[in-house]
């Protein structure tokens, strides 16, 4: 058992001025300098005079370390997150008692998940899962497919009663089961909930007498993952709370960051923030064309002459630009940040700055960020050219309450359910009046 254990909510920070756990608590030199490289940007933990101070940021889950256990937690909790995150996932609905339990007896956000997936795998072995043909060339009794005539002649002097036969049986044993496997393993050894564990664990026995244990790497997950068609399509969910379980480790799907196993688990609320607002506006934003990630090709390139090491143009590339009838009507970006009470970072407004430049004249970029806060209003940032000031660009900000948009994703009794949710979207890139 840790001997200190910290919570924190995400974009919170403790020191001992504000946290007796923290006074006197310090971490293993070589340990700390290698718990603090690896958690860069996700959880800053720095050793002071008289303790250590934590700082988080978008981050949510749980890190130990030396007799330290740090929990970080969302600010939106309950079933109101539970709604968001299924909606994003596109994951199956909990019934109402069950949807009440796991929303709060689960000690984090990451237990949620494991929740998830243990009920996304019950639905697939209940269809029954997937079966792949493979090809086996082998003696047999009672002859399947064709007999192999050449095998049999070379080998006739062989006095056994089997016959080779060529055959494609269809078996478990494919690589999406045993990365399902793999996954249910993962999950286990991510929770100490013992329910939980229990259950993974028997999910997994029920897979294992057909299916083979491997353990799941980062190149091998991506094999399956891009290997998932219409046939496999039940599949897309588990493997995307597999995919989050991993990158929580320290994984990245893209590998743009370093395969490096955390002490703990950290999962991304903007990256999740992110993919809410994308499912959310391509399902709903009629007539227009939504692009994620898009690059901003030829706007910034080296000078001929002046690139001595032969890089790449830096390519800017916003979350989301929104076309109709083949021009740009609007350039977003989503940040897991709640601007309404916390301060703007430079780097944000420089960012979407860029963007609304980007365009021929007067453009717009706006930030969408998360709040609770039902008073937060939508702020306006003008870029001038100061020389002459002329505006030149615009910055907004542009607040979306979370509880309100749980409601608008699954109040489906409502008649006016689809107007209402496409009014939204429009809101979300426009404003209250569409541009």
């Amino acid at each position: 058992m840790p001997s200190h254990n910290i919570g924190l909510l995400e974009w919170e920070s403790k020191s001992p001025a504000n946290c007796k756990e923290l006074e006197g608590v310090f971490l293993d030199y070589l340990t700390g300098n290698d718990l603090t490289k690896k958690l860069k940007g996700k959880l800053e933990i720095v050793e002071l005079r008289n303790g250590i101070s934590v700082e988080a940021s978008s981050y949510v889950g749980r890190i130990s370390i030396d007799g330290i256990r740090i929990t970080v937690k969302p600010k939106i909790t309950g079933i109101p997150l539970l709604r968001l995150f299924q909606y994003t996932y596109n994951l199956k609905s909990l019934e109402l008692l069950s949807l009440t339990e796991y929303a709060t007896s689960f000690e984090t956000f990451h237990d949620l998940i494991i929740a998830q997936l243990i009920l996304e795998v019950k639905t697939l072995l209940s269809r029954g899962v997937y079966r792949k043909y493979v090809q086996r060339n082998e003696y047999l009794e009672s002859p399947r497919g064709r007999i192999d005539f050449l095998k049999y002649v070379r080998n006739r002097q062989r006095q056994e009663i089997e016959l080779p036969c060529i055959h494609d049986p269809r078996l478990k044993d494919c690589l999406l089961n045993q990365v399902l496997l793999g996954g249910l393993d993962k999950a286990a050894s991510c929770t100490n909930i013992i329910s939980l564990k229990s259950e993974c664990h028997r999910l997994a026995s029920s897979l294992m007498d057909e299916v083979s244990s491997i353990k799941i790497d980062w190149e091998i997950f991506r094999k399956a993952y891009q290997g998932v068609d219409r046939l496999t399509a039940a599949y897309k969910p588990a493997l995307e709370l597999i995919r989050i379980i991993l990158e929580s480790e320290g994984f990245s799907l893209d590998g743009m960051e370093s395969k490096t196993k955390l002490p703990g688990f950290l999962f991304d609320m903007n990256r999740f923030f992110q993919d809410l607002i994308s499912r959310f506006l391509h399902k709903n934003l009629i007539g227009y064309l939504v692009q994620d990630e898009y690059r901003l090709k030829g706007m910034l390139s080296y000078i001929e002459g002046y690139n001595p090491q032969g890089k790449k143009d830096p390519e800017p590339r916003p979350d989301y630009i929104v076309h109709k009838d083949s021009k740009v009507k609007m350039i977003l970006d989503a940040k897991y940040r709640d601007l309404w009470n916390k301060p703007l970072p430079r780097e944000m407004l420089y960012q979407l700055s860029i963007y609304a430049l980007s365009q021929v004249s007067d453009g717009k970029a706006t930030i969408l960020y998360p709040t609770l806060d039902e008073s937060a209003k939508e702020a306006r940032i003008q870029i001038t050219e100061p020389l002459f000031g002329k505006n030149r660009g615009l910055v907004i900000l542009r607040p979306i309450n979370l509880i309100y948009f749980s409601k608008i994703i699954s109040d489906s009794t409502d008649p006016d359910y689809q107007r209402k949710k496409g009014e939204f979207a429009k809101e979300l890139v426009f404003g209250t009046t569409e541009g």
